[in-house]
């Protein structure tokens, strides 16, 4: 059947519409997506903003905690040489346990090892007797490898041992310190010494799964093996 002009006109001018309205949604969503480029754009330079500023930031604050700390630990070695130079010069047992305790308590309370090892070396200057001196000799070493003051703590060992040559303990913390230097002949000579004169099998056990550590980093893996599996087997049977 054929269109009149008024039908035909009719479909035309419906046509002419719904290409206006397809010509729109599609502007629309060119526009959508432009700004939505544009935002990411701008949210882009806000986080690189953001990271350019930090960086330095997080850089000079990092700076200056490392000064502080590197200054706190010159000032301890500072205290430790001059309370060597009066260990011992105002006696008292009673100071020098005062001084252990609030160490400890200290040391307890997770607190700054250094606050712990700055009454470690004031209880020199109380010590009555080379026992007391090894004492804070010992437990100062311990918390000066707690800032990786190695160095230090490796000579309040030393010291700690030339007064008691006998105490294990002692022998103990300097070799697994000088493991951790890879002084290895010297930590297995001590881990040695003292392995025979432990006196539980915490100990005995817990010395030859040390003592294999030397022979493993120095090449002698058998040997090593045969310490270890005497430390899995008292596991095993604790177990």
């Amino acid at each position: 059947m054929e269109l009149t002009p008024e039908e035909r006109q009719r479909i035309f001018e419906e046509e002419k519409i719904r290409a206006e309205a397809r010509t729109e949604i599609e502007k629309t969503r060119k526009e959508q997506l432009l700004e939505v480029r544009r935002a990411s754009r701008g949210r882009f330079s806000t986080k690189k903003t953001i990271v350019w500023v930090g960086l330095p930031l997080a850089l000079l604050t990092v700076l200056v905690w490392n000064i502080k700390v590197r200054f706190a630990n010159e000032e301890l070695v500072a205290a430790l040489q001059l309370a060597e130079k009066s260990i011992g010069a105002s006696p008292s047992d009673d100071s020098w346990k005062a001084s252990h305790y609030h160490a400890m308590l200290a040391g307890a309370r997770d607190s700054d090892p250094r606050t712990t090892a700055l009454l470690y070396i004031q209880s020199l200057e109380y010590a009555v007797n080379d026992d007391r001196v090894a004492s804070s000799y010992r437990s100062l070493g311990l918390e000066l490898e707690k800032v990786k003051l190695i160095e230090a703590a490796e000579r309040c060992y030393r010291s700690a041992a030339a007064l008691e040559p006998h105490d294990d303990f002692t022998q103990e913390c300097l070799a697994n310190l000088l493991m951790g230097e890879k002084e290895y002949a010297e930590a297995e000579t001590i881990y040695r010494e003292i392995l025979p004169r432990a006196s539980t099998a915490n100990d005995k056990f817990g010395l030859n799964f040390r003592l294999a550590e030397p022979l493993e980093a120095t090449g002698r893996k058998t040997e090593a093996d045969n310490y270890k599996k005497e430390y899995e087997k008292w596991i095993r049977e604790v177990k």
